[in-house]
């Protein structure tokens, strides 16, 4: 079970800090993170399918940043002995 919090850390200010403290009790207090993520899917999701230019720019920018996360891999022939 996730730790009570009046959510401060997070910076929502009222009544959002409020509101998530009792969406997360209605949920036996879920952890707060697992709410975000499900939270933040849903958003992202309901956006860009009513967005199609927005939807564009976000695959670009999805594409170039795990281009860089990706580790910088070289093809390697046999080695000669």
């Amino acid at each position: 079970m996730g730790k009570s919090t009046t959510g401060s850390r997070l910076r929502l200010g009222e009544p959002l800090a409020t509101e998530f403290a009792a969406f997360r009790s209605a949920f036996y207090n879920a952890p707060e993170i697992e709410i975000i993520r499900e939270a933040l899917k849903e958003h992202i999701e309901r956006v860009l399918d009513q967005e199609p230019e927005r939807l564009k720019l976000f695959e670009k920018a999805k594409k170039q940043i795990m281009e860089e996360k990706s580790p910088k891999l070289a093809v390697v022939g046999p080695t000669k002995d």
